[in-house]
């Protein structure tokens, strides 16, 4: 059903991603990713931060029950309803997008906003790995939501792994029933091949088709160390 929204005004929170990364501020592996994300920041258009789900995070929001112009943000989420100098105020049945959530992992994990914390020295961090398909939902809003609160960007180096489909070049899915057990190739081939067979030949952010021929190949090779040893 059409009905409305909550959205973020992302062009702010954008100018200040590009000036970072033009300075050069995080580098990225394979380097080509940056490009890509450079366009996506110049390009990006609001973001519809709402979700009509049971389960998430509540919007702070409370919505006069005489009055649908008059909005206010409270933190008391936890309650469906509040008064507030005699007013009846509902809360936002909506709950934030999953991706606005995540977005904020690098200083709320390490607790980068409270003085003295024990693990805020953790942020910045110096590394974040993580699938090349998450480029422009998580890297780029982690870097924008870090830059915002904090000022700072949320990590040095960005090394984007490809996607490990499967063997018709297909993304692994349990919908789809395509999708492998490790163990069951760890029971017969050992793990080490299973790893050999998963990294060998590969390259930052390329997507690349599982065989298990490469395992077999990768249980071969360890048994040449073996018998070398």
């Amino acid at each position: 059903l059409i009905k409305e929204q909550w959205f973020l005004k992302m062009e702010p929170l954008a100018k200040k991603a590009l000036e970072a990364l033009e300075a050069e501020e995080i580098i990225f592996y394979p380097a080509g990713r940056k490009n890509i994300l450079v366009q996506y920041l110049k390009n990006i258009r609001d973001w519809n931060l709402s979700r009509q789900i049971p389960w998430g995070i509540p919007i702070p929001a409370f919505q006069n029950v005489d009055d649908p112009n008059d909005w206010i943000f409270n933190e008391n989420v936890d309650e469906k309803t509040i008064v507030i100098d005699g007013k009846t105020y509902q809360r936002e049945e909506d709950t934030f997008d999953t991706w606005f959530s995540s977005g904020q992992w690098p200083f709320i994990t390490t607790d980068a906003l409270k003085e003295g914390s024990d693990l805020s020295r953790f942020f910045p961090t110096e590394l974040m790995e993580t699938g090349t398909d998450l480029l422009d939902r998580w890297i780029a809003r982690m870097i924008m939501l870090s830059l915002h609160v904090t000022g700072k960007v949320p990590f040095k180096n960005v090394y984007l792994h490809g996607m490990v489909l499967d063997e018709h070049s297909q993304k692994m899915s349990k919908s789809k029933g395509n999708v492998i057990n490790p163990m069951e190739l760890v029971a017969e081939y050992g793990s080490d091949a299973l790893r050999l067979g998963l990294i060998a030949s590969r390259s930052p952010g390329q997507n690349q088709a599982f065989s298990v021929d490469r395992v077999i190949a990768g249980r071969n090779f360890c048994n040449k160390l073996w018998n070398i040893a």
